[in-house]
């Protein structure tokens, strides 16, 4: 049982990460380009009753390795496939990460420290989104915590050496399952680089590594072997090399240049991440061990990722927990009144009520006012008032000394979660989701009933296969598109607005169903008769 003084501070970590990531958590729709894919793929999963290769609109889907739709097919055998239960495991995770930063932390430091190491993580923005979102980058981050985390508290002493590595290993293991050599590439960097740079890579004994490598081995190769014995190398290619090697080297999308990372350091760890620099300052004290772990584990990790031709910013998410480290670093200097770090974070709170405030004005002013639509009337009514009340939570608090100011700031930031949660983010559905589109689409197929295709989508675009819950064949070319057109059977096209016009001229001999915005796109039905 743990001792009281680690209770409590558990306690309110948990309750910390509910406030966060539960509020509205199956409100809004499972949104485009990961979510329905990932989504679709558990229910798939369910239905052909089969747990080695993810199934999306009847075919393979590979692009990620199996730990999510494990965990997916395991809520969704308690809580059915709908929005909240697909995200659960993701809140889990979430959690999971937070508790283990907070032990970390503790055992190189103090009690104080580690609390707001934790506080920190979960209200970091990208981190709280990929919690309540199902995104594999959050596993990713949080197995390569667990595996960093413990191997160098193994190195440094605050674990027994064997223990610490083999726990090491077991997350090693289910970072593989979860996105593949990252999840041990992640790790490996930060711990690798922290020992070059402190000169303590002879530290390492082959004993350890063999003993972390062992039990790795025995978490992730069972599941790939089994691929392979059921003769799907095909997948085992696409999931270990396509998606990653060549990714990496010869990638087909998402193509940046070296430095876009820099500025997501800041953009997505906010409204910590900008008391990133002072965790740079000088000090008379040497750097703790932990502190320069988490400065290599950061510069590792976005180095890593920037040398890759495809970048997309979830990417980095793994350097979230040393974003955490050494921002709770600074909040504890901040806490015990040093004056650099004091201001720095009572700027911060002002900053964030002044800019919340302004919003509230904003909303006041008939010009600006007049141009929210119709059905969102009442959701700007409510967040001007959750804006001037946080606004002025923060400012207020601010100005009263750091300590204020900081608890000011976590009240104001779970206040805009639970504000976004329930009521902001499921009124962006009318544009984001394919949810509106689908009801009208079976609608119609209901009343008219009919095949139905879809023209020159995405090959996994599966918004629309999720929410009509059915698998959707996807054509490709005009005859075979005609050939079912001008057939003897009523037959509906789902075809989105960029790829239209190349097949307007047959569609036009049919007749409109139903057009609606699907994210950054249209989506629309045609019926031949």
């Amino acid at each position: 049982m743990l001792p009281a003084p680690m209770r409590r501070p558990l306690v309110l970590l948990l309750l910390w990460c509910a406030a966060l990531f539960l509020p509205g958590l199956g409100t809004r729709d499972l949104w485009n380009p990961n979510e329905v894919i990932y989504g679709r793929a558990v229910v798939e999963m369910q239905q052909a009753g089969t747990w080695l290769v993810p199934l999306v609109n009847g075919q393979d889907f590979a692009e990620k390795p199996i730990l999510y739709y494990w965990m997916g097919r395991a809520a969704a055998a308690l809580f059915g496939t709908g929005e909240a239960a697909l995200r659960l495991p993701l809140v889990l995770f979430g959690t999971l990460g937070v508790l283990l930063l907070y032990g970390l932390v503790r055992r190189h430091t103090n009690e104080r420290r580690a609390l707001l190491a934790g506080l920190v993580l979960a209200s970091s923005y990208m981190y709280l989104w990929c919690a309540r979102s199902i995104q594999m980058d959050l596993l990713v981050t949080v197995t390569s915590l667990g595996c960093a985390g413990f191997a160098f508290s193994a190195l440094d002493g605050r674990l027994p050496p064997l223990r610490g590595w083999l726990l090491s290993g077991l997350f090693a293991g289910l970072g593989f399952l979860a996105k593949g050599p990252v999840g041990i590439v992640c790790p490996g960097l930060a711990v690798l680089l922290f020992l070059v740079v402190t000169r303590r890579l002879r530290e390492l004994r082959p004993f350890h590594l063999l003993a972390a490598l062992l039990v790795a081995t025995a978490v992730a190769a069972p599941y790939y072997v089994a691929l392979a014995m059921t003769g799907h190398e095909d997948v085992l290619y696409e999931m270990l090399v396509r998606q990653n090697f060549s990714r990496f080297k010869d990638a087909w999308d998402h193509v940046k240049p070296w430095h876009y990372y820099l500025p997501y350091v800041f953009l997505d760890f906010a409204p910590w991440s900008l008391l990133l620099p002072f965790a740079v300052l000088p000090r008379k004290e040497k750097r703790e061990p932990r502190e320069v772990l988490a400065w290599c584990w950061l510069a590792g990790i976005v180095v890593f990722f920037s040398l890759s031709q495809s970048k997309r910013s979830p990417y980095i998410l793994p350097v979230a927990p040393a974003i955490a480290i050494l921002v709770a670093a600074v909040l504890e200097r901040a806490w015990d009144g040093l004056k650099t770090e004091a201001r720095a974070l009572r700027g911060l709170a002002t900053l964030i009520g002044v800019a919340l405030l302004g919003g509230a004005v904003a909303l006041l002013v008939p010009s600006i006012a007049s141009r929210v639509p119709a059905d969102l009337q009442t959701t700007a009514r409510i967040g001007l008032i959750v804006f001037a009340v946080l606004g002025a939570v923060a400012v207020g608090t601010a100005l009263r000394g750091p300590r204020p100011a900081l608890l000011g700031l976590l009240a104001t930031l779970s206040g805009l979660v639970v504000f976004a949660g329930v009521e902001a983010l499921p009124r962006a559905d009318r544009l984001k989701s394919a949810k509106p589109f689908c009801e009208l689409t079976a609608a119609a197929l209901t009343k008219a009933p009919g095949s139905l295709v879809s023209y020159g989508l995405w090959e996994w675009r599966s918004s629309y296969i999720y929410y009509l819950d059915r698998n959707i064949p996807n054509l490709r070319t005009m005859t075979d598109l005609e050939r079912l057109w001008k057939g003897p059977y009523r037959t509906y096209v789902l075809v989105e607005k960029d790829r239209l016009e190349e097949i307007r001229p047959l569609l036009d001999t049919g007749m409109k169903v139903a057009e609606r915005p699907v994210g950054g796109n249209v989506a629309l039905l045609y019926s031949n008769r």
